[in-house]
């Protein structure tokens, strides 16, 4: 018999800031582009567009997009970028 050893993760609440990104096409006027946005609410949404790349892949367009919105916000440190089927978020890693 063997005994199998779940390790459990943890879960807290960080209140670190979530950035999106999102896709959108082309259209008449403007070239495909990466929309890049945090904050909602009372303190207002922050958004840019970014054009996108077509020598980086989608992966590499929306982490490239994040990277340009840090740089514009002033802000540093490892983020951490993930997706789902509404687009890309990217979190502070570890403080």
């Amino acid at each position: 018999m063997t005994t199998e050893t779940r390790s459990r993760a943890t879960v807290r609440n960080s209140h670190r800031v979530v950035i999106r990104t999102k896709y959108h096409g082309p259209t008449t006027h403007l070239g495909s582009r990466i929309s890049v946005t945090h904050g909602q609410g009372s303190t207002g949404a922050k958004r840019i567009y970014v054009g996108w790349d077509h020598s980086l892949d989608s992966p590499e367009n929306h982490c490239s997009a994040v990277q340009a919105y840090l740089d514009l916000m002033g802000w540093d440190g490892e983020w951490v970028v993930g997706a789902d089927d509404t687009g890309y978020f990217a979190v502070q890693a570890g403080r």
